[in-house]
């Protein structure tokens, strides 16, 4: 099953799926251009910057940089849980929120923590960004924005 909302970049569409696997799917076609294969479920939304797919694993807490033309991993961040807020990109930078209450700032080239807020509860959320403000809600009803250190 799919539960990610897919995204389309140029004429690829990229999705995540319940069966542990990224796809690729060209536009026109409708052809498989590559599957990335993992065994655990993708739930969030791939964001596609600088021609890398950013996407987050729900319970092995892993955030993947995929390369947009051949699947290949670029970086893997770790995080303290699992990962049902899909990742937004600004800059150079990758925000995404983690079962682990915090939202993590996540140089997009290096794949290595910029900073991070616990907000003690989980954060499944989507973060949005204006004004250098990073706007992210957790489970508990809270809503924070959070400026860059």
């Amino acid at each position: 099953g799919v539960r990610s909302s897919p995204a389309v970049a140029d004429d690829t569409v990229y999705v995540g799926s319940f069966d542990g696997n990224v796809y690729a799917v060209d536009t026109e076609e409708g052809s498989e251009r590559w599957v990335f294969e993992t065994n655990d479920d993708f739930v969030t939304s791939p964001a596609v910057a600088d021609e890398t797919i950013y996407i987050g694993q729900q319970d092995a807490g892993r955030l993947f940089a995929l390369d947009a033309t051949d699947g290949t991993v670029r970086w893997e961040f770790k995080t303290g849980a699992g990962i049902e807020s899909s990742a937004t990109v600004a800059d150079d930078t990758v925000y995404v929120g983690s079962e682990d209450g915090k939202i993590y700032a996540i140089d997009a080239n290096q794949g290595t923590e910029r900073w991070s807020f616990s907000s003690e509860t989980a954060i499944k959320s989507s973060p949005a960004i204006a004004d250098n403000i990073v706007y992210v809600g957790n489970e508990s009803g809270n809503v924070f924005g959070l400026m860059e250190p």
